[in-house]
């Protein structure tokens, strides 16, 4: 749900300090997908390496790729290079809509202007140097709900 980065980061730490540094949101999306797996008997035809990828990408560790061409699809859900990826789009979004606030920035237009390109000969997903405002207005978005959200009276009284 919307607040996700306040569960973890300050919900979590005061109802179970016994989970803090073990409990995060990439595991449980992680386990969360073995469990929908599992308990639906769904059949993707994916095989071991296929899941352990999923899982992978969905925490951001990047083992030694089978395919360094594909190293940027790490940079999809959890990048941990420069942090720009669904998973921000998302809890954004979710967290803007919670708090009634509008975001500048255009998720959609980072999804569209982007590359994979080879960088130092690693392949990553890069951005148009046209979206730069876009980049700079998302991180502005992340900052402001941080201040509103994160450091808001009502959530440092919870």
């Amino acid at each position: 749900g919307a607040f996700s980065h306040v569960w973890e980061n300050e919900f979590i730490p005061r109802v179970r300090p016994d989970l803090v540094g073990v409990w995060n949101h990439e595991d449980m999306s992680r386990k969360l997908f073995d469990l929908l797996m599992t308990e639906n008997h769904l059949d993707l035809q994916l095989d071991d390496d296929d899941l352990q990828l999923i899982g992978a990408l969905v925490i951001g560790d990047r083992p030694a790729p089978r395919d360094r061409r594909k190293n940027f699809m790490f940079d999809i859900v959890s990048n941990q290079r420069n942090s720009v990826d669904v998973d921000k789009f998302d809890y954004l979004a979710r967290d803007c809509y919670s708090m009634g606030l509008k975001s500048s920035y255009d998720c959609t237009r980072l999804m569209e202007f982007n590359k994979v390109l080879c960088v130092d000969g690693q392949w990553e997903l890069c951005f148009a140097a046209k979206e730069v405002l876009n980049v700079y207005e998302l991180f502005h978005t992340r900052f402001t709900l941080h201040k509103q959200v994160r450091q808001g009276g009502c959530v440092l009284q919870v």
